[in-house]
Formats: C-alpha cells, sequence, structure tokens
C-alpha cells in the first residue's frame, strides 16, 4: 500500500510541474491580488466529478517587513459549505495524511506555495456543480493584511496543457 501511494505522488507531482513549468498554462507570475503587503498569485482550483472534496492552490508572497497569516478561507455559497486549511504530516507509517490548521504563516519577505502535497485550501462537501465551474470566488482572511477575495480558475490535470512545449 505504502509503495502504491508513492508512486501516485510521484505521478502528481510531475503532471504539476509540467502544468507549472511551461508559462502557458494560467498565467505564471501573474499577479491577481494585492492587499497590504500581500500579493496572490496563481490562484488555482481541482475538482473532479463524483468527489465530495476539491482542494485549492495559490502562491502568497509577502513583501512586507512583518510575518502574516492566511487565517481562513470561505466560500459563499451552498455550493461549497465547509472550507478548512490543510497541511499534510507523515505518521509513524511513514504515510502522508491531511490535517487541518488554524493558519498558515507567510514569512515578512518571503514566500508561500500552496500546492498540492503540501499546505492547500480544502473545499469539503462540494456538490455536483464545482467540477462544471471554471472559476469560483474564495475570500481569503489574513492577521495582518485583512480581506480580500480572490478568482480560483479551473485545472483540469488530467490532460496535459503542455503537449508540444516542453
Amino acid at each position: 500500500m505504502h509503495i502504491i501511494f508513492v508512486i501516485l505522488i510521484t505521478l502528481m507531482t510531475h503532471t504539476i510541474f509540467q502544468a507549472e513549468s511551461c508559462g502557458c498554462c494560467g498565467g505564471k507570475g501573474h499577479v491577481e491580488k494585492t492587499i497590504g503587503f500581500i500579493k496572490i498569485t496563481e490562484p488555482y482550483f481541482i475538482s473532479n466529478k463524483g468527489a465530495a472534496n476539491a482542494a485549492a492552490y495559490l502562491t502568497i508572497n509577502n513583501t512586507g517587513n512583518d510575518d502574516d497569516e492566511l487565517v481562513s478561507a470561505s466560500f459563499f455559497g451552498a455550493m461549497i459549505p465547509k472550507v478548512e486549511l490543510h497541511t499534510h504530516v507523515i505518521d509513524d507509517a511513514g504515510v502522508a495524511r491531511m490535517r487541518k490548521v488554524d493558519a498558515l504563516r507567510v514569512g515578512a519577505q518571503g514566500g508561500k506555495m500552496l500546492k498540492p502535497g503540501e499546505d492547500h485550501i480544502m473545499l469539503m462537501n462540494v456538490t455536483d456543480k464545482l467540477p462544471d465551474m471554471q472559476s469560483i470566488d474564495l475570500t481569503l482572511r489574513f492577521k495582518k493584511a485583512g480581506k480580500v477575495t480572490v478568482t480560483f480558475k479551473k485545472k483540469d490535470l488530467k490532460v496535459s496543457c503542455c503537449a508540444g512545449h516542453s
């Protein structure tokens, strides 16, 4: 079972690097939103048909001289009734497990990338309409910078957008 999990994570990571490295998929480097010293780039979500949960990812850059924290994310509406901040921890058996966290730290003059297999925003108990959406708006709340609503675009990792671009 452990070997299957490692192979699955390796394949997912390879696909993600392909999708994010070519620059043709989702405007790599494009600043989507800025609030105070916090800059949000590359927001996207993944949702598969029939899945009860989905996930959202982004890059957060803090250009300020003080640490900040992403303390919550929320969706207004019944399509996504529960949103949590998550991380992955490795248990005693070497298996990665998701865990809810109260905040995600973004260091001063630093960045934080939320990506598959690491820190992410968990979209829970989603309705069957989410996989058909091309974008969703999530409100992010930072401890110091405040609240900002960000549009997350759907990314389908089943089909490589970079075919012919590598």
